[in-house]
């Protein structure tokens, strides 16, 4: 099975209708990537405000606290290394941690930090890892 990229289909989609020569709107995602839209093309958040609050929070770039901000660097060297699957015992301990000093919120958001950094193609791992860790579910 090959994996598809939500972006490479967005900007597929974009090349194919560039016939528009009006005003063109840049919209950056959580894992860097650029992509321009032609006038006409809206894009929908349909992320609850509470999480789009969060969604800006972890991109701020406002520390989490010392512990939190260590261990989140520590997910993005593991996530880096050896992905969050090999590195799956301490993946869970930092899991464990990060919802015992703030819970559930605090976990989305040192998530998101992480996937800032690493990109979005590790979502997926980090949350099949966390998966049972308070509220964190797949």
């Amino acid at each position: 099975m090959q994996s598809v990229n939500l972006m490479n289909i967005i900007r597929g989609l974009i090349s194919h209708f560039r016939r528009s020569k009006g005003h063109r709107t840049t919209v950056h995602s959580i894992d860097g990537s650029t992509i321009e839209l032609p006038e006409g093309f809206d894009i929908i958040n349909t992320c609850t405000p509470e999480y789009q609050k969060m969604q800006r929070n972890a991109m701020s770039g406002k520390s989490l606290g010392s512990e939190v901000d260590r261990l989140v660097e520590e997910l993005i060297k593991i996530g880096r290394a050896t992905g969050f699957e090999a590195g799956k015992d301490r993946t869970r301990q930092i899991g464990m941690r990060i919802n015992e000093i703030g819970g559930f919120s605090l976990m989305q958001v040192a998530a998101l930090k992480v996937l800032a950094v690493l990109g979005s193609r590790y979502e997926r791992d980090l949350e099949w890892e966390w998966h049972g860790i308070g509220e964190w579910q797949r």
